[in-house]
């Protein structure tokens, strides 16, 4: 941790987390789902969410990464 920034914690499953780091997820709908948990409340929520925005579509070479 840099910045003595608190820790968030982020629990998902391996297509949600694929979802977030493309930032193809909306967190704080996925959260209200249940498909994601981030440990720390509401304030935790908009970090995550404001860290990982939804993005338009982009196309990902991951066969390449």
């Amino acid at each position: 941790r840099r910045g003595g920034g608190s820790m968030v914690r982020v629990e998902t499953d391996a297509g949600s987390l694929t979802r977030l780091l493309l930032h193809r997820l909306d967190v704080t709908q996925a959260v209200e789902e249940g498909r994601v948990v981030v440990r720390g409340g509401e304030e935790a929520v908009r970090r995550v969410s404001a860290g990982f925005g939804w993005a338009p579509w982009v196309f990902h070479m991951l066969d390449y990464i």
